[in-house]
């Protein structure tokens, strides 16, 4: 697996990109990483990107542990977040509807999840619920630097 991490925003938004074959270990780590390297107090949007992913191997335990980091890396900062996330193909988009339902159970989560079969709508997406929220200064992909 191949992921392009890119902070925009002075640490308001981050893009995560994934390519080739993606399993669970694998994702796990990766938001593992994100929640343990970076200051997510700032962070209000995310986009994961699997458009260029082959495989996707990931079981439902590992989608649960993977709702669960989730729901804790939600707990840093308390302002309103969205999560976008682009999956074309019929089975990582099944897959990826389970880990928005298992990171919604956990309480107190203050965030939106939106899953796209197009990287454009899921950026579009973004913009509208960054400029209800925050402002018509703050859609990162309608006004970028």
């Amino acid at each position: 697996m191949a992921v392009k991490t890119e902070w925009e925003d002075d640490g308001a938004g981050v893009i995560l990109a994934f390519s080739g074959v993606v399993d669970g270990p694998e994702l796990i780590g990766a938001l593992s990483r994100l929640v343990a390297e970076f200051d997510l107090t700032k962070l209000r949007y995310q986009s994961w990107d699997f458009t260029d992913v082959v495989e996707f191997n990931i079981s439902t335990a590992q989608m649960r542990e993977l709702g669960a980091i989730s729901a804790q890396s939600m707990k840093q900062g308390m302002q309103k977040r969205f999560i976008a996330v682009t999956a074309p193909q019929d089975h990582v988009y099944g897959q990826v509807r389970q880990w928005t339902v298992f990171a919604g159970e956990q309480d107190g989560r203050p965030a939106s999840f939106e899953i796209f079969r197009d990287r454009g709508a899921a950026d579009a997406w973004t913009d509208e619920r960054m400029t209800e929220t925050y402002g018509p200064n703050a859609a990162p992909f309608k006004n970028p630097e």
